[in-house]
């Protein structure tokens, strides 16, 4: 893992509207929220019937709040600081540690999640057209509606009572109600539409049928939608009845009737009716069981809540980090040539990101060479640090990391690392020529010096120099390199021979060699 430090670095302020942060591409947004819902659904799948017997069926109904919760949480980024730094050009080095053949040119993954994104869309689509189709279709099934005393609409077309209308919900009932219905009963089942009402069941019936239409792909959406209804019907029924604790046999009766009157299966797309689909076997049973006390039933909205908070919160601190201040500008250039094919390919390019975030191209994919600025307060996540910090480097107040990887295929093959911040902090400098014991034009190389500025020495920088001066040697074919350094220059001294450089000739035990200079 090389260690680049450029020179040619240099802070400067953004300005201007030129530069501006890219949103999240779509397919990685529908992906969250895919997640997001899938998880939420699962969580609500699991927890609604032991919390309905336990806490009652209102609370297993306010159970589903966790999905738009958790979907809401996952789509907010969590923020951090930013720094600005900027760059013509990367150094010389870089090119050094990136001459590695590449193969052939990765697939075009960008273009197959184009195609994923456009299939969604026709989905989407699709689903929503059929719903307002099946909704127009429905509603005009009414007929004449004529308004009673009472509010209440009646038609001679419909079979049921039901509750329809987002913006100005309306009770519909049968031609037939009084004669159908006792008293009692007509009394229960207005009650139990009202209910609905007050609650704001259609329009949570619409966000959800949309909701469908945008994971119209999700299976979970679709058992979603039938476990929704059936604790919307659940929860109104406990409302009434928590009002009407002496009427259960009369309300049982009233829902036989409702059953029987037709057998048409088909529901409302957008509406609560008080026929329902629902297993009539579910609704019965629950007018058998007792109705949980009230503090049965807080401590059952206290407990989702908490579980809500709990998991909204979790889902929201996983997300990538964001900045709210300036962002970070990374302006790079990379050329990779591939010697089987004489290809040549480069990146030049100016990117806008925060601390943490992956460079990612404009269709929000990672590039074949990416990067990852790292700003001081967060640089203790990034693993190359995590290596740098053990071999002794630190790194200042000014400086940003640059966490870069070089991939084929998917799969990473080098990943070079920069310190970047103002400079330079040291240089070194090579010199080449030919060598009498070995072939080749650059064969020897000789360190004609490595500096390092007085404060910053003692934090690992010296080695990395080293180490990139030696890598560059091997690259242009030296087969040996050579340096000097003064006798009292023990921290140099330690330095070199802790990379291998020795002063013994031939051998360990070899006799010393000796450096000789004169002006001329």
């Amino acid at each position: 893992m090389p260690l680049l430090d450029p020179k040619t670095w240099q802070p400067r302020s953004l300005s201007g509207p030129e530069y501006a942060v890219t949103e999240p591409a779509t397919g990685d947004t529908l992906a969250t929220v895919t997640l997001a819902s899938s998880a939420a659904l699962l969580l609500v799948f699991a927890l609604r019937k032991p919390l309905r017997a336990i806490a009652g069926a209102r609370a297993a109904y306010t159970l589903w709040l966790l999905v738009p919760a958790l979907v809401v949480a996952a789509l907010l980024p969590a923020p951090t600081q930013g720094f600005i730094v900027d760059s013509t050009a990367l150094p010389a080095q870089l090119g050094a540690a990136l001459r590695i053949d590449v193969g052939a040119p990765a697939p075009d993954r960008a273009g197959s999640l184009t195609l994923l994104v456009a299939v969604w869309a026709l989905g989407a689509a699709a689903m929503l057209v059929a719903l307002v189709r099946r909704q127009r279709v429905f509603t005009r099934s009414f007929g004449t509606l004529t308004r009673t005393g009472d509010g209440v609409f009646r038609s001679a077309k419909v079979t049921a009572p039901m509750l329809v209308g987002v913006w100005r919900p309306r009770v519909i009932v049968p031609d037939d109600f009084e004669s159908r219905y006792s008293d009692d009963e007509r009394e229960l089942v207005l009650a139990h539409e009202r209910a609905h009402a007050r609650r704001g069941d259609v329009a949570v019936n619409a966000l959800a049928a949309l909701g469908l239409c945008v994971c119209w792909f999700n299976p979970l959406a679709y058992v979603a939608l039938a476990c929704l209804r059936m604790d919307q019907e659940l929860a109104c029924d406990a409302v009434v009845l928590a009002r009407r604790s002496d009427a259960r046999r009369r309300y049982a009766g009233a829902l036989l009737k409702t059953q029987l009157a037709t057998d048409a299966a088909w529901r409302a797309p957008i509406g609560c009716r008080w026929q329902s689909s629902h297993p009539l076997k579910e609704r019965i049973a629950m007018l058998r069981n007792p109705m949980p006390g009230a503090l049965r039933r807080l401590g059952g909205i206290t407990l989702i809540a908490a579980l809500t908070g709990a998991v909204s919160y979790a889902a929201w601190a996983g997300q990538p980090a964001a900045s709210e201040g300036p962002p970070i500008l990374v302006d790079y250039k990379i050329t990779i040539s591939n010697p089987q094919t004489n290809e040549v390919r480069a990146l030049n390019s100016l990117y806008v990101v925060h601390s943490g975030e992956e460079i990612k191209d404009d269709k929000g994919q990672p590039l074949e060479f990416s990067c990852t600025p790292w700003l001081p307060d967060a640089v203790e996540k990034s693993a190359a640090w995590k290596q740098l910090y053990a071999q002794g480097i630190r790194m200042r107040a000014d400086q940003v990391l640059l966490e870069c990887a070089l991939r084929r295929d998917g799969a990473v093959i080098e990943q070079p690392v920069l310190l970047i911040g103002d400079g330079p902090d040291g240089f070194a400098q090579l010199r080449f020529r030919p060598w009498v014991y070995s072939a080749g034009q650059n064969a020897h190389a000789y360190l004609e010096e490595l500096y390092v500025v007085p404060e910053l020495r003692g934090n690992g920088l010296g080695r990395a120099l080293l180490d990139a001066a030696m890598g560059a040697a091997r690259d242009e074919g030296a087969t040996q390199m050579e340096l000097g350094t003064s006798e009292d220059d023990e921290a140099a001294r330690a330095l070199y021979e802790s990379a291998g450089f020795t002063n013994r000739e031939g051998r360990p035990d070899g006799p010393v060699m000796l450096f000789y200079e004169r002006e001329l």
